[in-house]
């Protein structure tokens, strides 16, 4: 078990310092280390509980303008690999978070069909300016995030977004306010793929399914007496 958190803001600087703080809130998910990786509008933060490449899988882990923090296992890691080295894909630690990354860098979206396993992951292409969130199929492992304009907010836990505060984006009260959208925002599928870019200036993007669901919940809570 680890925990990834992180602040993306594509229109300012993120607060560093909040995803610490976050960071430390998950400190019980991952006890052996932590890390960080802040560039342009980008931050994030890694909790490892240390299982695979004990001496070099550490994380935030970055190759080639795109950086990741992942949680969880990719069970067919191994076979992964190797079809990604035969397709010209150097690898410089056994861990399965850099074939994660690299399966992205070589499918782009597209590398979550080909990932099999228990995860969540947080992805900062630097390249295209995209956040991308994703979580297994099953959704064993937790993901929350919080999104106003072109900032999103995430981590494992809730108490990992209540931790980082927030308040440069939304002032003192956003902490309940941020509460309350998380909870709805709950990445139930891996399906369910999130992304952030910017297209036509800057706006969060969501997949289809994910559009649906929230429009059912909607629906639900408006037919509430």
């Amino acid at each position: 078990m680890c925990g990834i958190c992180g602040d993306v803001d594509l229109s300012g600087p993120p607060d560093a310092e909040g995803v610490r703080r976050a960071a430390r809130a998950l400190a019980h998910r991952g006890p052996d280390a932590e890390g960080f990786f802040t560039e342009g509008p980008a931050a994030l933060g890694h909790r490892r509980l240390s299982i695979l490449d004990l001496e070099s899988g550490q994380q935030p882990m970055e190759r080639d303008g795109v950086s990741i923090t992942f949680n969880g296992e990719a069970y067919d890691f191994a076979e992964l690999r190797e079809d990604l080295q035969k397709r010209g894909h150097p690898f410089t630690t056994r861990s399965d978070t850099e074939v994660v990354l690299r399966a992205y860098l070589q499918w782009g979206e597209e590398f979550a069909e080909r990932v099999h396993g228990m995860f969540a992951l947080a992805i900062w292409d630097s390249r295209f300016r995209k956040l991308i969130l994703a979580r297994d199929r099953l959704g064993k492992k937790p993901l929350y995030y919080f999104v106003r304009n072109s900032r999103c907010i995430f981590g494992s836990e809730l108490k990992a977004l209540l931790a980082h505060g927030g308040k440069a984006c939304c002032g003192v009260d956003c902490r309940f306010e941020m509460l309350l959208s998380a909870k709805e925002h709950e990445m139930h599928h891996r399906g369910q793929l999130m992304t952030m870019q910017r297209m036509n200036g800057i706006v969060p993007h969501v997949t289809r399914a994910a559009q649906e669901r929230m429009a059912r919940m909607t629906a639900a809570a408006t037919a509430q007496p």
